[in-house]
């Protein structure tokens, strides 16, 4: 009797399992009754023709085998199904992605509410290069959102194609993010929360948008040739954003509205521009070094121990182009900003002032124009030695001062955009984040919310009111948490992962 019961419950955990492999002609769906789905061979989807997977559904990569999809594939989870895929951990699995768009309209697909547990390749777009290149290219924008990558990696791999990738709403983790050598197609990520990850716009790459997101511990790195990155509205924690592969790396890094904490931006030949930004760092390092490249109405302030700005006044390879500094603050540091070599620089209607050694070194054999400023004091002599230049040593340039401020200027008149306290994520909507966590998620917006968070099986372990939720205590698992709105009355659920 108890052989014939072990039989029996073998044979149903046989039968709700589902090997798949092998091309698909008809429009196909994944049922959750079937689940898990084993990938034991390549799954083709052909153009015309759609795989649908239904919420709740999971995906288990047997091998180094992929979801090769020229058809379009639609993937809808839930906040409290989402589909999960989930890979080996063999090396020799790494090499194909769980899936991969080829020569169709990106456009047609929809994939949401999803989580890629690597370490295996998340997903890709196409797989060319210059000299192998698809005969029908990727085209439109796929867009994936409410999804969470966790040790894993996402890459656009296209050859100057008009296609491209937008993730939203989405958490990632230990995740490497490439936007591949050469002419590969633009990535966006916005609201998204980013943690101990890699993001790289490699040579030639037409570049990374980073919308609305908070970032921390992670390293940006750009390839030479126009490579490029725009942040905007984000706040970057303790990350770094430097040079990648390739000479010379001389692209554009934008800087919009954002907070950067901790970060350090070290791309001595690129082009910079920084509007209505705030910067601030905490130990011996130098903050900020770029090539050429303008700051507008941003503020830049340390603990009198490193160097805000060092100017290398290269474009490239050759010194070139300028540097226009305006409308900004840059105090509390060692050295404000230090000018190593330069084509033009113009300094105005700026604070520079507090830093221990010198508000401005000029090592360059340029002049530099720094009128209209405020520097502490109206006192030409002690404005004169926090200066280094000719009047130091006469193979530099002179800095000219002159016209200087009679007081501290009001930055906000002329930046009225001027971002101080970046909001979490979207205001709009209800995030949970970090996803996964070890300990503290935050629901982003400033709200009130009665928090309830249960386990898998349906009870009940917190409850809560306000915005965050100390999860250290609970074992690693994951929960749904459910957040109502106390003004509008409205809840919605999330899961989350707890390490």
């Amino acid at each position: 009797m108890k052989k014939l019961l072990l039989l029996l419950l073998i044979s149903l955990e046989t039968l709700s399992q589902t090997t798949v492999s092998g091309p698909y002609f008809s429009n196909t769906i994944w049922n959750v009754s079937d689940s898990p789905y084993n990938i034991v061979g390549d799954v083709q989807i052909p153009n015309g023709v759609s795989l649908t997977i239904e919420s709740g559904v999971v995906i288990n990569f047997e091998a180094n085998f992929e979801i090769l999809i020229k058809g379009s594939l639609i993937a809808n989870g839930t906040n409290s199904s989402p589909i999960i895929f989930n890979s080996s951990n063999a090396e020799s699995d790494f090499v194909k992605s769980m899936i991969i768009f080829k020569d169709t309209n990106l456009s047609e697909s929809q994939l949401s509410y999803l989580e890629f547990n690597g370490p295996k390749k998340a997903l890709q777009l196409a797989n060319e290069s210059e000299h192998n290149q698809d005969a029908i290219k990727n085209s439109g924008m796929l867009t994936i959102s409410n999804t969470i990558f966790k040790d894993t990696q996402i890459s656009s791999d296209g050859y100057d194609t008009n296609a491209s990738l937008r993730i939203e709403n989405s958490s990632f983790e230990s995740t490497k993010i490439i936007g591949t050598y050469p002419l590969s197609e633009q990535i966006f990520l916005e609201n998204c929360q980013i943690n101990n990850s890699n993001i790289i716009s490699d040579s030639y790459n037409y570049g990374i948008i980073i919308n609305a997101c908070n970032v921390e511990n992670t390293d940006f790195k750009m390839g030479c040739c126009n490579a490029n990155f725009q942040f905007t509205n984000s706040n970057i924690i303790n990350s770094t954003i430097i040079e990648g592969g390739g000479s010379p790396v001389n692209g554009l890094v934008k800087l919009d509205q954002c907070e950067f904490n901790g970060t350090t931006i070290n791309l001595p030949n690129a082009r910079v521009e920084s509007y209505s930004s705030v910067f601030h760092f905490e130990s011996e390092i130098t903050g900020l070094i770029f090539g050429n490249g303008s700051i507008q109405c941003s503020q830049f302030s340390g603990n009198n121990m490193g160097t805000s700005i060092k100017i290398t006044g290269y474009s490239g390879y050759n010194i070139g182009n300028s540097v226009n500094i305006s409308n900004s603050t840059i105090k509390d540091n060692e050295i404000g900003i230090d000018v190593e070599n330069s084509n033009t620089v113009t300094l105005s209607s700026s604070n520079i002032f507090n830093n221990s050694l010198y508000n401005i070194r000029n090592k360059s054999s340029k002049n530099i124009l720094a009128t209209n400023n405020w520097w502490g004091s109206i006192n030409n002599e002690l404005i004169k030695n926090k200066i280094f230049d000719f009047y130091n040593d006469i193979n530099f340039g002179v800095v000219d001062f002159s016209n200087y401020s009679n007081s501290l200027i009001d930055i906000l008149e002329s930046c009225p955009l001027l971002v101080l306290n970046i909001p979490k994520l979207n205001e709009t909507e209800i995030f949970p984040y970090p996803n996964p966590t070890t300990s503290i998620v935050s629901l982003q917006g400033g709200k009130e919310y009665n928090i309830e968070v249960y386990d898998m099986a349906g009870n009940k372990v917190m409850a809560l009111t306000g915005n965050t939720i100390d999860m250290s205590h609970l074992s690693s698992a994951t929960y749904i948490v459910k957040a109502l709105d106390k003004v509008k009355n409205e809840e919605v659920s999330y899961k989350v992962v707890k390490n």
